[in-house]
């Protein structure tokens, strides 16, 4: 039995974290004892992953952003008590984390990087001294795992280190994800879109790097030969951020045509909702909204950004980043296509996905990556579960197999 930590900031909606709780649900619990620590606790995943049967939660407490002493002593305490065989940083605070840790229990690292950020964040002195800090620690790391090949090249032509990195790529749940018409028709008519107007969707975090401000612009050059074109931006951000693009969109004329959708849980029926899936990113890794509407069946214009051309492939149109006329005339091939036409191109994006991109595919790969750093022998013993009576009484796990535990030093919120 191996026993694995991972390490991530919070739980909050987004690829990253939704790929987490994916995972540590999959990971076979007859080989894996399983802890995952979060700095802040909450968020729309934190349900989900309190239910994962066999799993560990933890909250480290973290109450605000310099609050480094707090977050240092209670995972101390954790990795101490709960002794892990391998320590999974995921994202960049989990991977720093992790290091020290490591060391305290002997423990194997791997971390997790989960982004291609092309420009360094030089607006924000904390991220910056991480980045950096990361590309000097990564060599001390057992394995660096990446989820896109553009992740991996923009990293290691920044420094970080190429001797122990690989590639496994997102995961995608085709069984969540899946064609559901009439799960799409609710979400449709909640948002007032009849089944004669065509709906073309932006999702991801509300911020300028996914590129919104171009989707505008590309809608209102489709919106004068499309009078069916209906538009939907799907994603939380800052109220701020949200009302500059509402005043665009009023400037471009489509504010009429655009819905503002805000954040949802069940992003398998969002997708259903959609006719055609657009990613005006500036820049992604593994973008995890191409491959979710894919295995949904529906067909997806994105930018070339990231790995979004190798998921994609022959199954939708692929775009020169930055270009809004392109993006607009990709929108209008898609919708001068016969219904047939837009079916067989969806059902040939869901096998595609099923094919190179299938949850199993990521969980296995991961799986034996963890085999591979722990010798034959060398885990736990299969049996010493339950992991509280080893905890001291101010250090218990917020949930394990579903169930609450007491909190006490673990239990700060953001």
């Amino acid at each position: 039995m191996i026993r694995i930590l991972f390490l991530t900031r919070s739980l909050n909606s987004g690829g990253a974290q939704r790929q987490l709780t994916k995972l540590v649900h999959a990971l076979d619990k007859s080989c894996f004892e399983v802890a995952v620590a979060v700095f802040y606790d909450g968020g729309l995943f934190w349900k989900e992953m309190e239910k994962a049967p066999g799993v560990s939660l933890f909250s480290l407490g973290k109450r605000g952003r310099w609050d480094l002493h707090r977050v240092w002593s209670s995972a101390r305490e954790i990795a101490r008590t709960w002794n892990p065989d391998v320590i999974y940083g995921f994202r960049e605070e989990g991977n720093i984390l992790a290091l020290p840790l490591a060391r305290l229990t002997r423990a194997k690292i791997v971390w997790g990087i989960r982004r291609s950020t092309k420009k360094l964040p030089t607006h924000d002195a904390l991220a910056f001294g991480l980045f950096w800090l990361g590309a000097v620690m990564s060599y001390a790391a057992d394995k660096v795992v990446y989820n896109s090949l553009c992740g991996l090249e923009t990293y290691v032509n920044r420094g970080y280190s190429e001797y122990n990195a690989l590639i496994i790529p997102n995961g995608f749940d085709t069984a969540y994800f899946h064609p559901n018409p009439e799960a799409g028709k609710r979400i449709r008519s909640s948002w007032s879109v009849s089944d004669r107007e065509f709906l073309i969707g932006s999702v991801g975090r509300l911020d300028p790097v996914k590129g919104h401000e171009m989707f505008l612009e590309a809608a209102a050059l489709v919106a004068g030969s499309h009078p069916e074109a209906r538009f939907v931006i799907v994603g939380k951000g800052s109220d701020r951020y949200l009302n500059m693009l509402k005043s665009r969109a009023g400037h471009l004329g489509v504010a009429e045509r655009m819905i503002w959708a805000g954040e949802y849980g069940q992003m398998a029926d969002i997708y259903n909702a959609l006719d055609i899936l657009a990613l005006c990113s500036k820049e992604e890794g593994c973008p995890n909204v191409v491959g979710e509407a894919m295995a949904c069946s529906v067909p997806c214009a994105a930018h070339d950004v990231g790995d979004a051309a190798r998921i994609i492939g022959d199954a939708g149109m692929v775009i020169a980043p930055g270009s809004i006329e392109a993006m607009a005339r990709a929108w209008d091939t898609l919708m001068t296509l016969s219904e047939d036409g837009r079916r067989d191109l969806g059902h040939h994006a869901r096998n595609r996905i099923i094919r190179e991109y299938g949850l199993e595919s990521m969980v296995a790969r991961t799986a034996r990556l963890l085999e591979g750093l722990v010798p034959s022998g060398k885990g736990s013993p299969v049996g010493s579960w339950p992991r509280e009576e080893r905890l001291p009484g101010k250090v218990r796990p917020i949930s394990h197999n579903g169930e609450c535990g007491s909190l006490s030093s673990l239990s700060g919120r953001r």
